[in-house]
């Protein structure tokens, strides 16, 4: 989660972030030249687990049937998960200006060099990082697939995987096997044989 903030004085909100008690700031780094701001990584302290419990009580958790959820079942777990859980979240903060933001995406287009920068110092992408990478995009892709189980992930934290191997595990949740022939129809021309 991110959160930019727009104040004329950065510098009090960056301190009332660090006065605050449920609050500690793990990470600071300030950005000066083309594009002006201070990025705050915080940890974010949460309710007592008695507190969220209780915020819950009487929750309608039919509504998760649709995913293949059991209502019964998320209720009586959700207060041992909820006690099992940490006790902080994490949260980037971006200090700027209202201007500053604008003329950054707008004027100087730095956006999208910083994004870039940033990918191409990645600090760890070796194998591991791949395949975890590969791992999270199949879970992200079987929340918004119509598949409800699958009977294995499709890979592994050892051996190296082709993305394509990723491509059609994905397209499996969605029904499609391999050898089926797929087009794009903003690509090809259905009528092309």
């Amino acid at each position: 989660d991110f959160l930019i903030a727009f104040a004329p004085k950065p510098v009090r909100i960056e301190a009332a972030i660090r006065n605050h008690p449920s609050a500690t700031v793990v990470e600071r780094e300030v950005h000066s030249g083309s594009y002006n701001d201070v990025n705050l990584l915080v940890d974010l302290e949460l309710p007592q687990p008695s507190v969220v419990v209780d915020r819950m009580e009487g929750w309608d958790w039919s509504l998760a049937t649709g995913r293949g959820l059991d209502a019964e079942d998320l209720a009586g777990f959700f207060a041992p998960y909820v006690e099992q859980g940490a006790r902080t979240f994490r949260a980037e903060v971006i200090l700027t200006t209202f201007e500053e933001l604008v003329e950054s995406e707008f004027g100087r287009s730095i956006h999208e060099e910083r994004i870039l920068d940033q990918r191409s110092r990645v600090h760890y992408s070796g194998r591991i990082a791949k395949n975890a990478s590969y791992i999270i995009g199949y879970l992200l892709m079987l929340a918004i697939s119509p598949t409800l189980t699958v009977d294995h992930l499709p890979v592994k934290m050892w051996g190296r995987y082709l993305p394509d191997v990723h491509s059609a595990s994905v397209w499996k949740l969605f029904g499609v096997e391999h050898g089926e022939r797929l087009f794009d129809p903003l690509l090809v021309d259905p009528g092309h044989k």
